[in-house]
């Protein structure tokens, strides 16, 4: 009996005809029924062909440190394997990073001739050469840890290449020691960096070089690396950024002329790997082995592109940018001509001043360490730009028109920046966010002085601390990381078209952007220019066309489409005056958000520069209930920055596990948990003397320094709200009767407005509302005089806020001259009460323990704290253990030793600091008592 293979086209014995003259014909309907197989498609050739592929087939399973190829790899390796018997140069375009494809490629290539001796390999002379070595150009040092990941079954295929690096002088030296030596086939596998300057080889030429360039675009060394191989008559793959300018000297394969084309040496092909053609044949891009450890390389899902949420700040010292960029707008040539050079020193001021993460000091600080211009220095030649001199003739009309609003503008903005950023903020609250949940974030400026300039704010302040493995990272857009390595971007400021090829790099993952409001539209279109350029029909023009030319076998437009790529953008406006710390958002949950704009009536008053939360209790009632004569408490470990030439012994604070300490970090104070508080932070207010806010302290004197016609106003405005809410009942009912009369105010914001320490609302058609609900004519004819009042009540506000701040930030640096400079702001009764205060920095922070009442908020010695208090556990008295130097002694080391580090110090009646094995510090308490 014959039997027939599967999917074979051979007819079973059973259905052969039978033969001429035993009276017997093939039926016809039989014949029509007869079971074909279905025409092969090209990437159905091409992934059968890789079946014949060892590594690829060994490189489909994971090893150790190293993960399995995406569906995506394989099919690109598949690709280059063919361009490579067919002679084909083949052009990949993928999303920026640092990609693992050319390595896994180069050695693919290389692995080919394993199976000749090298002996053959190593001649370089006779009527048909061996096959020369596979050359990889990059600018990254592949190590050996690197290379020998990709071996495979317990076989050292790596070390079977062996590799070798190519010198200055066209010689070849050993990856693995040795010394130098003519270039031969012997050496399969020959690493090439850009420094080198592509000297020809001494000896035989590579047969295949790949070029990897998708993490430097716009080098130079690309073409330099390009007209090298040719030299050499090389075959070249190139891999290059989607975004890349690709070069028109290589003939691309049409979709019509593919195969005529792969069959003339030297050709074009090229593949377009864009974001949605990744997402429809794997679930994520591969850059590294997963899970290697908690700080490893992340790889992010590919399906996640084209989604940003956008932080908005709603603040004024970022508003005058929006003016800038409308009036640049304005002041272009219609015919696309060149701006003169002022223009475009004012476009460049509000590009950085858009980035800028800090203030504008800390930039200017750091720019003359990388040679670039300072931001004053920019602002200085806009303002020295003469109308005249330094415009063409046809420019004089615009510049009459928007250049003068220009300048004032960036004056502006540049002032205000130069006090308070609050970018700065919600990247420190981010950052500390990302800590607490002990996730990676990934944080991205415009240039490396603005890196830099954060990192020194941001460990300066403490929200970033000084370890092997800090919660966030700081690079600049143009430090490119290994692809799918981060897993939360966030980026500041909303990237200009330079920079399209960064936001859809594939080491950046879910993005979160930090602009102003109104930037919702300039961030959808940089999503649109990132993610839909090439276009997906380019893109899919250009994969069946190369695929075509290379199985010559017709491509399925269904197989190689991608997904279609919905962009989506979530906003969530961020006010300057928020009481609560900004949070990492929850990207589940992005896309059933609701999009909500903020309220027109928020108050931006005292209340706002305190930080406080609306329904915090009063800082009387922080330390918590008390039972009986003892609490629990946190040892909080400082030091006073009042001067800091001399060693000055650690103190211990002993505050109570409910209580919130005022936290001084860069130009703001904010009331934190004593969860959160973290060695590296800045603390104000945390003794007795001091624990109320330092707001509530000069609330008096502030109402003291305003004009007596301000006083009148205000005072005119809070009787009429009160008449109104008798009027109405409630301030749900009087809100009703606001939004009848066309007002769009939710009751919370009218229900403020009653707080005492609020001062009103911003719209002063609410004022005139309000005025006429009540049946005051003198409020509702002085409206908008009454909110103009309020307005200049608010800035006065803020000025001293800032100057308070600053104060509290320059003291606790130890500049006992703080005062001469800020007192004419201030005034001298508010003057005298910031003087006192006291910054401490913070050491350490332990576990909890129980201590006594009259125990906390007061300084104490180690050894003294260790007295007053006892482990959560022991349920005796706390208060009793001062009285009891038996009992105290006995559990002091179980007090205040765990959890505890602070820097090895040695003074006379304090604990003396030991060095672990590890390199931190525990102090311990001495046995005797002090």
């Amino acid at each position: 009996m014959t039997t027939r293979a599967a999917g074979s086209n051979v007819p079973d014995s059973s259905d052969d005809p039978p033969a001429p003259g035993n009276g017997s014909s093939e039926n016809p309907d039989r014949a029509a029924r007869r079971w074909a197989a279905p025409p092969e498609t090209a990437l159905g050739y091409a992934r059968r062909s890789a079946r014949f592929i060892p590594l690829i087939q060994a490189w489909t399973l994971a090893g150790p440190e190293r993960a399995a190829l995406t569906v995506a790899e394989r099919d690109l390796l598949v690709a280059i394997q063919l361009s490579v018997r067919r002679k084909t140069n083949l052009l990949i375009r993928l999303p920026g990073g640092i990609h693992r494809l050319p390595l896994l490629a180069a050695v693919m290539i290389a692995a080919e001739t394993l199976h000749l001796p090298q002996g053959e390999l190593s001649r370089i002379s006779g009527t048909e050469p061996p096959p020369g070595p596979v050359a990889l150009v990059t600018p990254r040092l592949v190590r050996r840890a690197e290379l020998d990941r990709l071996d495979v079954s317990s076989a050292p295929v790596a070390p079977a290449l062996h590799p070798h690096r190519l010198r200055g002088d066209g010689l070849a030296s050993p990856l693995r020691g040795g010394k130098p030596c003519l270039v031969t086939g012997a050496a399969r596998l020959l690493f090439v960096s850009p420094a080198s300057g592509f000297p020809p080889v001494v000896g035989m030429g590579p047969r295949v070089v790949i070029i990897d360039a998708s993490a430097e675009p716009g080098n130079d060394w690309i073409a330099a690396a390009s007209n090298w191989a040719a030299a050499h008559q090389s075959l070249v793959i190139t891999v290059l950024d989607l975004h890349e300018e690709v070069s028109t000297r290589f003939p691309v394969a049409s979709r019509e002329g593919g195969c005529e084309s792969a069959e003339t040496a030297g050709s074009h092909n090229t593949w377009i790997a864009d974001w949605p053609w990744l997402g429809a044949t794997s679930d994520r891009l591969a850059g590294g082995p997963p899970g290697l450890s908690s700080g490893g390389p992340r790889r992010v899902p590919a399906g996640k592109r084209g989604q940003a949420h956008l932080l908005a700040v709603d603040d004024v010292s970022l508003s005058g940018l929006a003016e800038v960029r409308e009036r640049l707008r304005r002041l272009r040539d219609p015919r696309g001509g060149p701006a003169p050079w002022p223009v475009c020193r004012a476009a460049r001021l509000a590009r950085l001043l858009t980035e800028l993460p800090t203030r504008t000091a800390d930039y200017d600080r750091v720019a003359p360490r990388h040679g670039g211009r300072t931001l004053r220095r920019f602002l200085d030649d806009v303002l020295d730009a003469d109308s005249r001199n330094d415009f063409p003739a046809s420019w004089r009309a615009r510049v009459a028109a928007e250049w003068g609003a220009v300048r004032v503008a960036l004056v502006a903005v540049y002032d205000a920046l130069s006090e308070h950023n609050p970018v700065t903020d919600i990247i420190a609250d981010l950052v500390e966010d990302a800590a607490r949940r002990g996730q990676q974030l990934d944080v991205v400026c415009g240039s490396r002085t603005a890196r830099d300039a954060l990192t020194g704010r941001l460990v300066s302040i403490g929200s970033l601390p000084i370890h092997d493995t800090p919660p966030a990272t700081i690079r600049s857009i143009n430090m490119i990381d290994a692809a799918g390595s981060h897993q939360s971007t966030l980026l500041i400021g909303v990237p200009a078209v330079a920079w399209r090829r960064r936001l859809a790099a594939a080491d950046i993952g879910q993005l979160i952007v930090v602009g102003r409001r109104g930037d919702e539209g300039r961030l959808y279109q940089a999503l649109r220019g990132a993610f839909e350029t090439p276009s997906r029909r380019t893109s899919l023009d250009t994969r069946c066309a190369t695929l075509a030319a290379l199985t010559e076998v017709p491509a399925d437009e269904d197989e190689l489409d991608g997904w279609e790529l919905n962009l989506r953008l979530t906003t969530q406006a961020i006010a300057h005056d928020r009481d609560a710390p900004v949070s990492l958002p929850d990207h589940r949950a992005l896309l059933a958000a609701a999009m909500n704009e903020p309220d027109h009536d928020v108050d931006l008053d005292i209340v706002g520069l305190e930080t406080e939360w609306d329904d915090a209790p009063g800082l009387d009632d922080q330390d918590g209930p008390v039972r009986g004569r003892s609490v629990v408490a946190v040892p909080v470990v400082v030091q006073s920055t009042a001067d800091e030439k001399r060693i000055q012994p650690a103190t211990v604070f002993l505050l109570a596990l409910a209580t919130r300490v005022q936290r001084l970090r860069d130009d703001r104070i904010r009331l934190v948990p004593i969860t959160e508080i973290t060695a590296g932070m800045t603390l104000i207010g945390i003794s007795e003397p001091e624990r109320r806010s330092l707001f509530e302290r000069i609330r008096p004197t502030l109402a003291d320094q305003r004009p007596q016609v301000v006083d009148l106003l205000l005072q005119l405005w809070r009787v009429a709200l009160n008449d109104a809410l008798a009027i109405s009942g409630s301030a749900v009912d009087l809100a009703e009767r606001l939004t009848a009369l066309g007002a769009d105010i939710t009751s919370s914001a009218v229900a403020q407005w009653a707080d005492t320490s609020r001062i009103g609302p911003i719209d002063p058609r609410n004022v005139a509302r309000i005025g006429s609900i009540a049946g005051s004519a003198v409020v509702a004819g002085e409206a908008a005089r009454i909110a103009a009042v309020m307005r200049a009540v608010r800035i006065h506000h803020s000025t001293v806020g800032a100057a308070l701040v600053k104060l509290a930030r320059w003291h606790a640096d130890g500049d006992q001259n703080a005062l001469d400079h800020v007192a004419e702001t201030l005034g001298p009764d508010i003057a005298e009460v910031a003087a006192e205060l006291t910054a401490w920095k913070v050491i350490a922070v332990g576990e909890a323990v129980r201590a006594p009442v009259s125990g906390l908020r007061r300084p104490w010695s180690l050894a003294e704290a260790a007295r007053l208090t006892r482990p959560i556990g022991d349920r005796g008295n706390a208060g009793d253990a001062s009285d009891n130097p038996a009992t105290a002694t006995s559990s002091r080391r179980a007090d205040l030793r765990h959890g505890i580090a602070i820097p090895e110090q040695e003074d006379e009646g304090y604990p003396v600091a030991d060095k672990d094995q590890t390199g931190s510090f525990t102090f311990t308490v001495p046995s005797t008592d002090v």
